[in-house]
């Protein structure tokens, strides 16, 4: 089991090194506070904190894809791993590059974050990475439609928790919306839809 997840570690990094548009994705939405037209350091904590779960689920996003065009899925169901496994081995892929992201904006995100703020915070970037597993599955050659409609979905969740007052309603609703979509991608994982493609 050891030599399967050190497989698929290898496999992810090496699709990570070659995958220009998440690197570019990074980069462009790392930059973006940076803009003279955002000159509010509370809207560049807000732009920074989004575009950083951005960086790491659009991974999740061409990451399936790839795996779905390009006989990745070959590969992986040879190696007879669990796609469970495959999904959090990707879901920790796209946790690096949301870190990147965060320590090019940490000057603007760190005045507005304490330790407890992570307890909500570090939820939706797991939200995010499974709601864009699922619009890799579901895209069916409409792939730019299905990106901008999980963006979508994802600013307006995001937007709803931040003007929540309550820190406690906050994390709660951040966790039930995350576990809601990570059991929803689970059984998808594992449904006859999924492995269709593969």
């Amino acid at each position: 089991m050891k030599n399967k997840i050190s497989i698929l570690i290898k496999k992810e990094i090496f699709e990570l090194c070659f995958n220009i548009k998440s690197w570019l994705n990074v980069i462009v939405w790392a930059a973006i506070p940076y803009l003279p037209q955002v000159n509010k350091s509370y809207h560049k904590f807000i732009l920074a904190l989004l575009f950083s779960i951005f960086a790491g689920g659009q991974y999740i996003y061409d990451s399936y894809l790839n795996d779905i065009k390009l006989g990745g899925s070959l590969f992986l169901h040879n190696i007879q791993t669990s796609v469970l496994t495959v999904f959090c081995i990707k879901l920790a892929i796209s946790g690096l590059l949301s870190c990147i992201s965060i320590l090019i904006n940490i000057t603007h995100i760190i005045p507005y974050t304490g330790f407890f703020d992570l307890f909500w915070i570090l939820p939706l970037f797991i939200f995010f990475a499974a709601l864009m597993f699922l619009a890799s599955v579901f895209s069916k050659c409409a792939e730019i439609t299905s990106a901008v409609i999980s963006i979508l979905t994802a600013t307006l969740i995001f937007a709803f928790i931040i003007i929540i007052n309550y820190f406690l309603l906050k994390i709660i609703f951040s966790i039930v919306i995350t576990c809601f979509f990570v059991f929803i991608s689970v059984k998808i994982l594992y449904s006859k839809t999924y492995r269709t493609q593969l």
